[in-house]
């Protein structure tokens, strides 16, 4: 495997983790005032999540040099299933943190509380959902990569095209999001 297939696999890693960024938007509508505080330690907290990331993939590219591809290929898998389970930990955190403000507010009426409650749950399927589409895309074009065993033009090109299309999905997806959350 060389240097530019692990570039690829770990920058699709990266593009599902910020993919995750969208989660940071969830808690902006839970309350005025104190609320926006709350909000910015979230994508503050969300910010500081991917940039460890980051810093560990970078180490952990380091860590294939000398392995073979079978090695390499077993703990790419490991790594992706390991940051996977710390994105869904993390996220379900934020999330719990959003519900508990909600349900601490003592200026919302329970059924108040209900209905915030209820539109942050639905938000975060939604995004839990476009993740998963996400992610099963970008496994998909990595494993048929990772099956040819060399990277060519053509695949590297369709990568980042990739890479690209999903910027653009998630900007839209976002967005979307921003756009329900003020209309209510």
């Amino acid at each position: 495997m060389n240097l530019t297939l692990k570039k690829t696999i770990i920058g699709l890693t990266a593009l599902a983790v910020t993919a995750a960024g969208v989660n940071s938007s969830m808690a902006e509508d839970t309350a005025k005032g104190k609320g926006k505080a709350f909000s910015k330690t979230q994508k503050a907290e969300n910010k500081q999540h991917v940039q460890q990331q980051r810093q560990e993939n970078k180490a952990f590219r380091g860590s294939l040099k000398g392995k073979t591809t079978a090695e390499k290929k077993a703990m790419i898998e490991q790594q992706r299933a390991t940051q996977k389970s710390e994105n869904k930990e993390f996220t379900a955190a934020q999330r719990d943190e959003s519900i508990q403000k909600i349900q601490s507010n003592p200026n919302l009426t329970d059924a108040q509380k209900a209905e915030k409650v209820k539109a942050i749950q639905d938000k975060w399927t939604q995004v839990d959902a476009h993740r998963a589409t996400q992610q099963s895309e970008n496994k998909e074009a990595v494993d048929q990569v990772i099956a040819d065993g060399k990277v060519t033009k053509d695949e590297k090109d369709s990568l980042k095209e990739l890479r690209a299309t999903q910027k653009g999905e998630n900007k839209e997806f976002r967005d979307s999001l921003k756009k329900d959350s003020t209309q209510k």
